[in-house]
């Protein structure tokens, strides 16, 4: 993907020059691929802007540049979650059968705490995961506007057909997802 990326770039925009960090350098000086007089040319271009020419061919920061963490979302691959896929954290409970304990375990997601954004992923991509982040972001106050409307409805008194006035729910929700 990154090489796609850079051609695309330079096939809109030209000649473009190219940030060369030291820690492009650093990476290249461990590549073993350049000789010790390539190296003292290319250790005067650390921190600036070079052309193509010059520029690294390890285009990415041998870094951890977008930080992801340890709060798995619910998938189908037999991990663990820590959050289901309404973005609730999940609270792992000890199952009792009447005083005893079991070894089995329950998941209870807990009401009103929400996470969303790159903890969800153990790892993240070599790209900028700002869109994803945002589309999750905006999943998640879809979710909650629609269940507030939901919640709304539930406690709304409304008046029925024989004009007597009834919690929405006894009057039928099925007008609210018409």
């Amino acid at each position: 993907m990154g090489n796609a990326t850079y051609d695309i770039l330079d096939y809109l925009f030209g000649d473009l020059e190219y940030w060369y960090s030291d820690l492009n350098y650093y990476q290249e000086s461990l590549s073993g691929i350049y000789s010790d007089d390539d190296l003292a040319k290319r250790y005067k271009n650390q921190n600036q802007w070079v052309s193509k020419a010059e520029c690294t061919p390890y285009p990415h920061v041998p870094a951890m540049v977008h930080e992801g963490s340890t709060l798995p979302i619910e998938n189908e691959n037999g991990i663990d979650a820590v959050v289901n896929l309404e973005y609730q954290l999940i609270n792992r409970v000890q199952k009792e059968m009447g005083n005893q304990q079991t070894k089995e375990y329950e998941n209870i997601p807990v009401s009103n705490l929400f996470i969303t954004g790159a903890s969800l992923w153990a790892q993240s991509g070599a790209w900028n995961p700002t869109l994803t982040m945002t589309a999750m972001a905006l999943q998640l106050a879809d979710k909650r506007i629609a269940a507030k409307k939901v919640r709304k409805s539930i406690h709304t008194k409304e008046k029925s057909v024989s004009g007597k006035e009834q919690h929405a729910n006894e009057v039928g929700l099925m007008n609210f997802f018409l």
